[in-house]
């Protein structure tokens, strides 16, 4: 971690963080045995899995490198002091409840407990170096697998580097502004382009599968499955669009 531009995780961080990822990939992989241990080739697949197969792929391609991009650092040029960064963090743990797990010389690592929102929480992780701070935040790899921190990553590096503005220029603690993040940003509305009719192709298909003849069977539980991810990534950002409207 200490020479790269990209966040590193353990084995186990890394399995969680590309656990939805890795779960279509693995669905996919073991749909492709079952045919070719049933005396099929790729070829030879009937036509009705073909969708939910590549509608399988796509969700693991998009997920993968939704994740891969996130281990990405954000770098901030800004000269600071070790008691202008304890203090912009003491300010930052008042505010979010971080909870800090380590605070080197070289690096900072902590934790944002899930508090009833849509997130479980959040990794911060900050690397010291002279004149800049390199910045990331994930879903927490240490809780329960999300693709989404729903607003929460994007929070705890905003708040921080505003308190380290007010300490390097010797304010006294005001609590950060309300950033208001339009939920209809173009990248934001790309992403639901592609991802709602994915999501609702998944439910449709699930319950195509689900009274179509047991020649299917084999399916049912991936399409049960793809429909479940679908319902909670539908029901998550609708409530998320809707309480930004409130």
């Amino acid at each position: 971690m200490k020479a790269a531009d990209r966040l590193e995780l353990t084995p186990w961080q890394t399995f969680s963080h590309y656990g939805p990822a890795s779960f279509m990939w693995v669905v996919c992989f073991m749909w492709v045995c079952v045919s070719i241990s049933t005396n099929k080739n790729l070829a030879e697949i009937a036509y009705a899995e073909l969708p939910l197969m590549a509608a399988f792929l796509l969700a693991a391609i998009a997920i993968t490198g939704i994740q891969y991009r996130r281990l990405k650092f954000i770098e901030f040029d800004v000269a600071y002091t070790p008691a202008q960064f304890d203090e912009a963090v003491k300010r930052t743990v008042s505010d979010l409840e971080w909870r800090i797990e380590q605070n080197s010389k070289s690096f900072l690592i902590a934790y944002r407990p899930s508090n009833w929102t849509s997130s479980w929480g959040e990794m911060i992780t900050i690397k010291k170096q002279e004149g800049r701070l390199l910045l990331n935040s994930i879903c927490s790899p240490n809780e329960r697998i999300s693709v989404s921190s729903y607003g929460w990553n994007k929070k705890n590096l905003v708040t921080f580097m505003y308190h380290l503005g007010d300490a390097i220029n010797n304010k006294p603690y005001v609590a950060p502004p309300v950033v208001v993040t339009s939920e209809w940003s173009a990248k934001r509305i790309l992403i639901r382009i592609f991802l709602y009719p994915l999501a609702l192709f998944l439910i449709l298909l699930a319950l195509y599968f689900l009274f179509t003849p047991a020649s299917y069977g084999r399916a049912l539980f991936a399409a049960l499955s793809a429909a479940a991810l679908a319902v909670t990534y539908l029901y998550m950002d609708i409530k998320m669009i809707m309480g930004k409207g409130e």
